[in-house]
């Protein structure tokens, strides 16, 4: 390789005129202060967090010196690590995970909310009244920008994806996302809502939203046509349940929609067992459900809990099934529950009563069971 002398070197700088040498040094400065810097908020971090200032040293630095992230961004977090100071804040009230939000975005940059998310954090910074709730705003900030998670523990965890979250400020800080999809899952179990409008009000653990469909898709109920949609629904995001108190519920094994609640929850299952949740519980205690078996009509509220389909009734009154013959009514059956399954309807401590034209013969408390392929009754 031929060597390039000082003098020959020093000749081209003179060629080429004071501008490039200006650029160099320019650029020479520049990279000592992004160092600086750097430097800088790893000896922050590392008085409280001596791992997360290796951290910063190795992951962040990376990132910061890439193309992704230009001497405003740098000027950017360079800002804000003094506002958090200011207030104060250390490294493990909040600070590393706002410089972890950042090479959050840094990373994508495309799809980062650069300028909104600083902007509220920012106003938070300001507000003695959101600075309370600012630490757990920015210990959600890593996950919530690299994959929309709201919460996450030993019961499973939940995310809003399919579309970018807005982030905004009216009386209060909040983050909305429109025409999103909130997605649970534990194991080998999920809980998906589609097309919801959601919101979290900054400082809560509760994600409200309105519309949204959930479908039951488990074996047992796939080719029912089984779906609910919600009118509005709440999810606390240290828990592993959701609830929507307002829901139509449409299905094949009814001949009109149900009004009711729906709530869906995650579990531990034992591999091949069935699921019971999603669950519907119908609004009022009395729902017709004609012909639920032919020449039979049910009468009471419903409750669905996975594939599990179930009549039910109270002690005052009881849900009713009425059973035809050629038209003329032949059997009636009282008791507080039925269950309705692919092998047919069974019950216990069933009020029966069999009737014909001339009389009929009725007992307060038997087993009640009718079997689909036989089309049989037994009781």
């Amino acid at each position: 390789m031929k060597r390039i002398s000082l003098s020959s070197l020093a000749s081209f700088l003179v060629l080429m005129g004071p501008g490039l040498w200006s650029n160099l040094m320019f650029a020479q400065s520049e990279a000592t202060d992004v160092d600086a810097r750097l430097q800088a908020w790893s000896s922050w971090v590392g008085q409280s967090d001596p791992a997360g200032a290796k951290w910063v040293d190795k992951t962040l630095r990376s990132w910061v010196l890439s193309p992704n992230c230009g001497p405003g961004k740098v000027d950017t977090i360079d800002a804000f690590v003094a506002r958090l100071k200011s207030i104060p804040m250390d490294a493990q009230s909040g600070g590393l995970d706002y410089l972890k939000s950042v090479a959050v975005m840094l990373e994508n940059p495309q799809d980062a909310p650069w300028a909104d998310w600083h902007r509220m954090v920012g106003k938070m910074v300001e507000s003695q009244r959101y600075q309370r709730g600012l630490e757990a705003f920015l210990r959600m900030g890593p996950g919530l920008l690299g994959e929309g998670l709201l919460g996450e523990g030993p019961w499973g965890k939940w995310q809003l994806l399919g579309v970018a979250p807005q982030w905004g400020w009216d009386s209060i800080p909040f983050v909305q996302w429109d025409n999103g999809m909130l997605l649970g899952t534990h194991e080998a179990d999920s809980s998906v809502v589609q097309g919801i409008r959601a919101r979290w009000n900054v400082g809560t653990e509760r994600l409200t939203w309105t519309g949204g469909r959930v479908e039951w898709g488990d074996e047992g109920m796939r080719g029912t046509g089984t779906y609910a949609l919600l009118k509005q629904g709440e999810l606390r995001f240290l828990t592993a349940s959701w609830e929507a108190q307002e829901a139509v519920l449409h299905s094949g094994l009814f001949s009109e929609p149900l009004r009711g609640r729906v709530v869906d929850k995650l579990q531990s299952r034992v591999q091949g067992t069935a699921p019971d949740y999603p669950r519907f519980e119908s609004a009022v205690q009395r729902v017709f459900l004609q012909n639920i078996e032919p020449g039979m009509n049910f009468e009471g509220g419903v409750r669905l809990a996975g594939a599990n389909l179930t009549g039910f009734g109270s002690p005052e009154e009881r849900a009713r099934l009425t059973i035809y013959r050629n038209d003329t009514l032949f059997m009636t059956c009282q008791a507080l529950a039925f269950g309705f399954q692919d092998r047919g309807i069974q019950a216990s401590h069933v009020d029966w009563e069999l009737k014909w034209e001339d009389g009929s013969i009725r007992h307060p408390d038997l087993q009640f069971r009718y079997e689909r392929n036989a089309k049989r009754i037994s009781v």
